[in-house]
């Protein structure tokens, strides 16, 4: 037991001196009104250094005594609860930025830890029975996940409510439809390609299939959070902000923390204002890790907010290294501008074909199972057809973070078919 004593002594004064000694405490104390928290925090460092002196000494003199031993296994593991919550508070990603948000639960899940350390004492004190010994450590467990339970809940509730407010549009559907409409094959030229493997590892025949294909692949990587969107000139109320909307909250549904982070946020003008979104999309990302952005169709919204929206992904690309960014749009004068030649371009044109003529001899074969043509018309149909996938017409380009696909407006009448939903659509 005097080796036990030792190793929690040792351990409990090294947490107090880096803690005491580092300047993020004194930078606390300034920033922060919670410093009776932490002064708290440190008294029960200390009562725990001060008591296991007297439970040594117990547990020597009362060496064979089963309750007494029971008694102690459970107020050793409540020191070792405790310094499991302080721990894992103190070595969260980028404490500095989220430490008012999240110390005040973590406050409250010590303070259930060291009230049950109380009741441990006060029960090795008065050696009571086995049934009372089992009913306080089943009333801790019942506590501590009761808490946790209640937070998680709330949070949730929460994060449902301001969804609700905002609305933002979902995009899960149009990844169903796309992927569901990719050939096998489609694409693998783009996942063998240096460039493009080089911005995972910083990590449809037309742009939207192929997109979609992008999505599920990155939806499948470890360690990764993935947020897209699907724009069209048919969704009349689509905005800069209304993407961001969106985009948030996708990236808060993938984590309670993040979720955590976006109650305790200010949303009173998140609805009417972009720089607030912007903020706070920028602040959940510096917080996630690694996150993938893929938006798809940026010609399809009116110039004005694809100018804004671009404009804030090359501001966030270059803040939030974790964070990789795609789009595929057409190619149109103001969009290259606005990335500001940042981009590595990555031609479809004179990759894709092979994609193309999947889709056109699966397609075909369908047909023709379903049309019963004879073979002299099948031949002509085919004959028709063998040249088309190379004339199709279409260009991806992308950032080492920031990767941009683009469609040439030069594209045939059967590349506009092959994309589905990317036909001709402006006057």
């Amino acid at each position: 037991m005097t080796t036990i004593q030792r190793a929690f002594e040792a351990a409990m004064l090294d947490f107090k001196d880096k803690f005491k000694g580092h300047s993020f405490y004194d930078q606390i104390v300034q920033i922060t009104s919670i410093e009776q928290s932490f002064d708290a925090l440190l008294n029960t460092l200390e009562e725990i250094g001060n008591i296991l002196p007297d439970f040594c000494e117990l547990a020597e003199i009362f060496a064979d005594n089963n309750r007494l031993q029971e008694l102690l296994v459970l107020y050793f593991r409540d020191i070792l609860q405790f310094y499991l919550i302080s721990t894992k508070f103190f070595s969260m990603r980028r404490l500095r930025v989220v430490f008012e948000m999240f110390w005040p639960s973590h406050r409250d899940r010590i303070q259930v830890v060291v009230k049950h350390m109380a009741s441990h004492c006060d029960l090795i004190r008065k050696e009571v029975r086995m049934e009372e010994i089992r009913r306080a450590d089943e009333l801790r467990n019942r506590e501590l996940q009761h808490f946790v339970q209640t937070e998680e809940n709330n949070i949730a509730q929460e994060y449902a409510s301001h969804r609700a407010h905002i609305s933002p549009k979902s995009y899960d559907g149009d990844l169903y439809r796309f992927s569901e409409a990719v050939c096998n094959g489609t694409g693998k030229w783009l996942f063998r390609d240096l460039s493009f493997q080089n911005w995972l590892a910083a990590t449809y025949l037309g742009k939207t299939l192929l997109a979609s294909s992008v999505i599920k692949h990155t939806q499948s990587l470890d360690g990764t959070h993935t947020v897209f969107a699907f724009l069209t000139y048919l969704d009349s109320r689509i905005s800069a902000l209304s993407i961001l909307h969106s985009l948030i909250f996708q990236l808060a549904s993938t984590s309670l923390s993040l979720k955590t982070m976006l109650r305790q946020s200010d949303l009173q003008h998140l609805g009417n204002d972009f720089k607030v979104a912007a903020t706070l999309f920028r602040t959940l990302i510096q917080s996630a890790g690694v996150v993938r952005v893929i938006i798809d169709g940026l010609d399809e919204i009116e110039p004005t907010q694809r100018s804004k929206l671009i404009k804030e992904l090359v501001r966030l690309s270059g803040e939030c290294e974790e964070c990789h960014i795609l789009l595929t749009s057409r190619a149109e004068s103001d969009i290259s501008g606005d990335l500001d030649g940042k981009t590595i371009d990555i031609q479809v044109d004179k990759n894709n074909a092979g994609s193309i003529q999947v889709f056109i001899n699966q397609t075909m074969g369908e047909w023709f199972k379903e049309r019963d043509f004879v073979p002299d018309v099948q031949d002509q149909l085919q004959g028709w057809a063998a040249p088309l996938a190379f004339r199709a017409k279409v260009m991806v380009g992308f950032y080492s973070r920031l990767m941009h696909l683009q469609i040439s407006k030069e594209e045939t009448l059967l590349a506009r078919y092959l994309a589905g939903w990317d036909v001709p659509h402006h006057p």
